[in-house]
């Protein structure tokens, strides 16, 4: 039997899709560190480091667009209170 040999993939792919990954992963993860963050039994060093991970979306919220900081905020803000269920009927 003799099976093709594997290629490794290139260097520029596995760059491209890490960074492909940090780009979506990283903004969407903002929420659930939000939610950590405002809990009541998130240490404090906790809640500092996760400010400090989140710096730049914070500055980017503050300094940028409008519709930027609205778009955090709000996706933030789904994920600390509990109306992100729908309007009571």
């Amino acid at each position: 039997m003799s099976d093709a040999p594997n290629k490794p993939l290139p260097l520029a792919a596995i760059v491209i899709a890490v960074l492909l990954f940090a780009l979506v992963a990283y903004p969407l993860s903002v929420g659930p560190a939000a939610l950590i963050a405002n809990s009541s039994w998130c240490p404090e060093w906790l809640e500092f480091g996760l400010e400090v991970v989140y710096a730049p979306l914070e500055w980017l919220a503050d300094n940028g667009p409008d519709w930027v900081r609205d778009v955090i905020y709000t996706y933030a803000g789904w994920w600390t209170t509990e109306s992100v269920r729908g309007p009571s009927v």
